[in-house]
C-alpha cells in the first residue's frame, strides 16, 4: 500500500490548478482575454505610480542679500508667515510644547478648497562649528504630510569668482536636518557676533563687501495615494518666492529705519 506524502499533495494540487487556469484561458474568447491582460497591466502600472509617487522629496537653493542672523530670527515668528509666504493669510494659537513650537495657519488654497487652518510645529538649531541654522516645518495632517526643512548660512559674494572646488559652500549633505523627535528639545539659539566697532571716518562696508545668504531647503512630501510629486515641485516654487518676499521685507524695513 502506498501513501502520498504532503509534498506529493500539494504538487498535485498546483498542477490540477494550473490545468484549471490554463482550460479556462483557452476557453475564453480572444477579445475578453486581451481585456483581462490590458486591465491587469493597468492595475499593476498603478499600483507602482502609486508606489513611486507615495513620498516625493524635491531640493532647492536661493541666495539672498540679507545677514543670516535677520533672515533666521525673521522664519523664527510664526507671525511673519503671514507677511511673505503666498498662501498663508493668518497665524493663530502659537503655543510651546516639548520644546517645540506649535501653531495653525490659515492657508488660502483658493477657489479649489478655499481656507483651511493647519498646524504646523516648527523646530531650529544653531551649529556654532559650521555657522549654519536649520529650520523644520512639519504639518499635522492627517491625509498630506508635509515636511520643509531649511539650511541657513552665509557666503561672500567674492566665492562666485571662485572655482567649486576652492570656493567653501554649503555641502548637499547639510541638508539633512538634525533629528529632532517631539520629545527632543530645541537648543538654544546661538546669539549674533556683535559689529565690530570702528574708528571715526571709516565704513566696514567698504572694508568689508556685505555677506550674503544662502538658503538650502528640502520639501517632502507623502500622500497616500500618489500626487506627492506633484504637490512637492509646487511648494518649492512656494518656498523660492516665501524666500524672496523675505529678503523684500527686510529690506524694506532697513531702508524705512534708515529714513528715520
Amino acid at each position: 500500500m502506498t501513501t502520498t506524502t504532503p509534498d506529493h499533495a500539494n504538487n498535485s494540487t498546483y498542477d490540477t490548478n494550473a490545468q484549471w487556469l490554463f482550460h479556462l484561458f483557452q476557453q475564453m474568447d480572444p477579445v475578453c482575454l486581451t481585456t483581462v491582460a490590458v486591465a491587469l497591466v493597468v492595475v499593476a502600472g498603478f499600483a507602482v505610480l502609486l508606489l513611486w509617487f507615495k513620498r516625493s522629496a524635491q531640493t532647492f537653493s536661493v541666495d539672498l542679500v540679507i545677514k543670516k542672523e535677520r533672515l533666521f530670527d525673521f522664519l523664527l515668528e510664526p507671525q511673519n508667515l503671514a507677511k511673505v509666504h503666498p498662501t498663508i493669510c493668518a497665524v493663530h494659537n502659537k503655543r510651546e510644547e516639548e520644546g517645540l513650537l506649535y501653531f495653525e495657519v490659515e492657508d488660502d488654497l483658493g477657489a479649489l478648497s478655499g481656507k483651511k487652518r493647519i498646524t504646523l510645529s516648527l523646530a531650529f538649531y544653531t551649529d556654532a562649528s559650521t555657522k549654519k541654522s536649520f529650520i523644520r516645518l512639519e504639518n499635522h495632517d492627517t491625509l498630506v504630510k508635509v515636511v520643509i526643512s531649511l539650511v541657513i548660512g552665509d557666503f561672500h559674494p567674492l566665492e562666485k569668482l571662485w572655482s567649486s572646488k576652492t570656493a567653501p559652500s554649503l555641502s548637499s549633505s547639510s541638508l539633512s536636518f538634525p533629528s529632532l523627535s517631539s520629545h527632543d528639545v530645541s537648543p538654544p539659539r546661538t546669539p549674533p557676533p556683535s559689529p565690530t566697532a570702528t574708528s571715526p571716518g571709516t565704513s566696514s562696508s567698504l572694508e568689508q563687501p556685505s555677506v550674503c545668504t544662502t538658503v538650502k531647503g528640502t520639501v517632502e512630501v507623502s500622500l497616500c495615494w500618489g500626487l506627492s510629486y506633484v504637490i512637492s515641485k509646487h511648494l518649492v516654487q512656494v518656498w523660492k518666492t516665501t524666500m524672496s518676499n523675505t529678503e523684500k521685507c527686510l529690506r524694506k524695513e532697513e531702508q524705512q529705519v534708515g529714513k528715520m
